[in-house]
């Protein structure tokens, strides 16, 4: 009940912000892998794709992921 009441002060649907956390988490173990692999394309593009995720988290919902 209390965690369904902080997603109700933020105006978002459970399911979208738990997809939109996963697919966060997915693309930082990506990024960590090509940090570890040293592959300078992986990890620009990964780079690109979680700040791209964080500026919509925020932006759409008000939440700051890190």
């Amino acid at each position: 009940m209390r965690r369904r009441a902080n997603l109700d002060k933020y105006n978002v649907h459970p399911d979208e912000l738990y997809a939109l956390v996963k697919e966060y988490n997915r693309k930082c173990f990506l990024l960590r892998q090509g940090y570890k692999k040293n592959s300078t394309i992986l990890i620009e593009h990964y780079k690109r794709e979680v700040k791209l995720i964080k500026n919509l988290c925020y932006k759409k919902y008000g939440i700051v992921l890190d």
